[in-house]
């Protein structure tokens, strides 16, 4: 079989569906706090799992994580890839990955933070009525039983969001910058409007952001518990210094990274944001 380069190629033989687990390792690793132990994640545009893999990993059996996108995931293929690499599957524990793993077909366009709530709430009762994870659903604690609109929270929430590409690079960014909104809305709240005002720009690196507006156009709810990530993929255009800018009131910490996994020539970004306020 041929493959299209090396990191597809790594991917695919470590029982990844997409180059894009690699990303999210090197991300992991260089910024231990986006997925740490325990930790509860939403994964947005999960199709087609390999961020679902990496995060059930890395969070381990008393995580949890929740994907959402507009095409169906097999979960068990998922495990199935997997298998032969993880030290706990012949333990057998939520089955071959560490963590349970819940995915719901949704867009991401049209959800709100309660709507996708409910979709978690559903996902968690389904599998407790199947007698799989009452103790997962027990130990995660999302949803008090008293208020069933209630908010989840996440301790981290991933967006590998995208589109089908114009191949207009000002077309394709603002594209890509209006699903990167959408995360953020989910995530933190508010509408997410880029705010006016000049924005000095940076290139894509590993350094902070040091001038940061005095107010956010997102808000104090969303999903995203407080101490939570927040990492969103963006193709780099005109609006996604102030786009960055907007998020850094909302983070202890907000960076640009370009994992070594992305392809030569792609204007593809992440903005990672660290401690949510």
């Amino acid at each position: 079989m041929r493959w299209a380069d090396a990191s597809t190629a790594s991917a695919a033989l470590l029982g990844y569906p997409a180059r894009s687990a690699l990303k999210l390792l090197s991300l992991s690793r260089s910024h231990p706090g986006l997925l740490p132990r325990g930790a509860s994640v939403l994964d947005l545009g999960c199709s087609p799992g390999a961020f679902l893999q990496v995060a059930a990993e890395a969070v381990g059996e008393r995580g949890v994580v929740f994907g959402i996108d507009l095409a169906e995931v097999d979960v068990g293929a998922l495990e199935r890839r997997r298998a032969p690499f993880l030290a706990a599957a012949a333990a057998g524990k939520h089955g071959l990955l560490p963590a349970p793993v819940f995915t719901r077909v949704g867009d991401v366009l049209e959800l709100t933070p309660q709507t996708l709530s409910a979709l978690f709430r559903q996902a968690l009762e389904r599998h407790e009525r199947l007698g799989e994870g009452k103790a997962a659903a027990a130990a995660a604690g999302f949803f008090p039983r008293s208020a069933p609109a209630a908010v989840s929270s996440f301790g981290a929430v991933l967006s590998d969001l995208c589109h089908s590409t114009l191949g207009v690079r000002s077309a394709d960014a603002a594209r890509s910058l209006t699903l990167a909104r959408a995360a953020a809305r989910l995530a933190l709240g508010g509408g997410g409007e880029a705010e006016e005002g000049e924005v000095s720009p940076l290139r894509p690196s590993r350094c902070s952001f040091s001038s940061p507006p005095s107010s956010s156009p997102f808000g104090r709810g969303g999903v995203l518990a407080r101490g939570g990530s927040f990492l969103v993929k963006i193709l780099e255009g005109a609006d996604t210094p102030a786009f960055a800018a907007a998020l850094q009131p909302c983070f202890d910490s907000v960076k640009w990274a370009r994992p070594p996994a992305t392809r030569s020539g792609s204007t593809e970004v992440y903005l990672l944001g660290l401690g949510r306020r």
